[in-house]
């Protein structure tokens, strides 16, 4: 199994507000390339990772119209890529989101987060990463 991680700047720029894929001459966020450009190269790096599993880092945003998992399987549809399934774990406020893409052939992918959850039900020794961890860093017995 191949599994990569692939940090994709301003991967969210090649989407409008409703997660249509913009391939057109207008300039992406990235210096001196258009939209086009930027979505074939992404495409292509896909292609050539020929990975099972991608953890795409910095995903098109989720928000208030936008869909992080929407948006990518408009982009693997268009580009054909065997990479066309996706799970998202929890979107985020910084719009960094982390998506993984993968081959539903080969690989199934659950979001299946462990521990307690932010509003405190369902206790565990150790809380899900978004929620707070309390360790007493000093030996005072208060975390």
């Amino acid at each position: 199994m191949r599994v990569a991680t692939y940090n994709i700047e301003w991967f969210s720029e090649l989407f409008d507000k409703q997660d249509t894929l913009l391939l057109d001459a207008e300039w992406s966020h990235r210096y001196n390339v258009t939209r086009k450009e930027q979505g074939e190269a992404i495409a292509e790096v896909l292609r050539k990772l020929d990975a099972d599993l991608i953890l795409v880092v910095e995903a098109p945003n989720t928000g208030h119209n936008q869909d992080s998992l929407r948006a990518l399987n408009r982009f693997t549809k268009h580009f054909n890529l065997r990479q066309n399934a996706s799970v998202m774990g929890y979107a985020n406020a910084t719009h960094q989101e982390l998506v993984v893409l993968y081959d539903p052939t080969v690989v199934e992918v659950t979001h299946d987060p462990q521990g307690q959850y932010s509003d405190g039900t369902h206790p565990a020794t150790a809380p899900r990463f978004d929620s707070k961890f309390r360790y007493d860093v000093d030996v005072d017995g208060k975390p």
